[in-house]
């Protein structure tokens, strides 16, 4: 009975606090409806209720934000065991909004630490693109949350290096197995000494036993996986360069300064080298990297020099790094979708420079494409 009295006097305040406006009222005119309001509150028990109910995790609210990204704004413990209650009830973590955003997004975007973790923890795709090219990551630098921003780089990191341990792990396996066989000398005779047995010629071959061959396989997906990352880099990077020094060349307005411009122009500079030299240790021929590389100079160039006026370009936003960052990305994700052919080892002679692509200045930084205006 008391616990029955209880029961009512918290419906009671429930009702007067939500005709006060305190707590917002629920719009509960269908299942659908009331389990985005519990999302909204973090009220977990009641969600799993709905859920077992027949209410589908994947619902959306008018906006067309889905329940998990609903979740993932709250900075509360409750954001955590909500989204535990949708993952468990199979809501897709990649479920994208009416602008392509997924849920990390919004947790990137309200930054709430705890959930960006967490998702990434589950699984999210930290290479998810919204509407505009974007990722989580650029989302999280362009909001200033830096802090989550280095949260997402560090969990990259981290992944590429347990990707690279398992791959030697592999390749350790496989080199263990293919090892010849030594075939134990007799034991010492008294008379004479036996001759010592000769490895053979030709060691025998030893087949993958099913686990190895899946780990192989694995391997090997990881390792294309990684190449398409690293393609993008490269990619993006040279349009960077490419697009700066096009400011820079053309004297067109832009929201940095003459020297931050040079420096942002040599930065790149060293970045594309670094990103071809690592797609250079996958084996990646010289080739392939080229392509990619004037490609991207060449689809940037192309875009801006196709506006006839500085103040054409500058009523299109060119000179702001927002800009150059949309631009770019879309240009990278290109390259990001699918691995390039086959590997070819590289020609033993040194390669003529192609011209064919994209005219250089000779008094330019190597790479930089020609940009004459009058």
């Amino acid at each position: 009975m008391i616990k029955k009295t209880r029961f009512i006097l918290c419906l009671t305040m429930a009702f007067l606090l939500s005709s006060a406006g305190s707590v917002p009222a629920a719009p509960a005119d269908t299942p659908q409806q009331e389990i985005i309001y519990r999302t909204s509150l973090g009220r977990a028990d009641d969600v799993k209720l709905l859920l077992t109910q027949g209410v589908s995790p994947d619902e959306k609210n008018e906006a067309g934000v889905p329940l998990l990204a609903l979740a993932a704004i709250r900075k509360d413990k409750e954001c955590i065991n909500v989204m535990d209650v949708l993952l468990e009830a199979g809501a897709p973590i990649e479920e994208q909004d009416s602008d392509g955003q997924t849920p990390l997004f919004y947790a990137v975007k309200q930054d709430n630490l705890k959930a960006v973790n967490y998702l990434l923890s589950k699984g999210a795709n930290y290479y998810a693109t919204d509407n505009n090219g974007n990722t989580a990551r650029n989302a999280a630098y362009l909001s200033g949350h830096e802090d989550i921003g280095k949260v997402i780089d560090d969990f990259i990191k981290k992944q590429s290096d347990d990707r690279a341990k398992q791959y030697d792990e592999f390749n350790r396996i496989v080199a263990e197995h293919s090892k010849p066989v030594v075939i134990p000398a007799p034991p010492a005779q008294t008379e004479a000494a036996p001759e010592q047995p000769q490895p053979p010629d030709n060691p025998p071959v030893t087949t993958p036993t099913p686990e190895e061959q899946a780990a192989q396989e694995a391997a090997q997906k990881k390792r294309e996986a990684d190449i398409k990352h690293l393609n993008a880099d490269v990619a993006f990077n040279n349009c960077a360069f490419q697009y700066w020094s096009f400011v820079s060349d053309t004297g067109q307005s832009t929201e940095l300064s003459p020297d931050t411009l040079e420096d942002t122009i040599d930065s790149y500079q060293d970045k594309i080298q670094a990103s071809q030299d690592t797609l250079s240790s996958y084996q990646v021929s010289e080739d392939v990297i080229t392509k990619i590389s004037n490609s991207a100079k060449q689809r940037i160039f192309s875009e801006l020099s196709v506006m006839p006026s500085k103040n054409d370009r500058h009523e299109q936003g060119v000179g702001k790094k927002d800009d150059m960052q949309s631009r770019c990305k879309l240009i990278a994700r290109h390259w990001d979708k699918e691995p390039p052919p086959t590997p070819t080892p590289p020609p033993s002679k040194k390669k003529e420079s192609n011209n064919n692509v994209i005219q250089y200045n000779s008094n330019q930084k190597q790479g930089k494409a020609s940009a004459n205006f009058h």
